[in-house]
């Protein structure tokens, strides 16, 4: 099943013109991020070797946050929150008291507490591409 979650999502982000990329992150203490005036996801190599399921659970979360922009408007628009909030792991409340979220606007925090909470879900993020970004029914969980 996860070979199947992470390889729908590899096949669809091309479909929306987005690029994934495997290199370091503009912040270092980020796994993974989504750049959307570029239009690519990005991924630390060190996150592949702690496993398929943690790539899963990164690429998952970028692939929210694609879907943030596609319910802006579009693939490379600024992201908006989905209005789909669940409860924070308490790993995921103390990542996000980093500097690294903390400093960032508050908007920007909702939009990664949001990707938080849903990244555990493994068809969330090509479920939410599906919907917010108008994919192909095949591409839904």
């Amino acid at each position: 099943r996860l070979r199947t979650v992470t390889g729908v999502q590899t096949c669809a982000l091309p479909i929306l013109g987005v690029r994934l990329e495997i290199g370091p992150t503009r912040k270092p203490q980020a796994a993974g991020e989504w750049l959307p005036r570029q239009g690519v996801v990005r991924i630390r190599p060190d996150v592949a070797l702690r496993g398929s399921q943690e790539f899963a659970k990164v690429l998952n979360h970028e692939s929210i946050h694609v879907a943030q922009s596609c319910r802006a408007g579009g693939v490379r628009r600024i992201p908006m929150l989905l209005g789909l909030q669940r409860p924070l792991r308490e790993q995921d409340q103390a990542v996000l008291a980093l500097p690294v979220y903390s400093g960032q606007p508050l908007v920007v925090q909702r939009l990664e507490a949001e990707a938080f909470g849903l990244q555990y879900d493994l068809l969330a993020g090509p479920s939410l591409l599906a919907r917010f970004c108008g994919l192909p029914d095949r591409y839904e969980s």
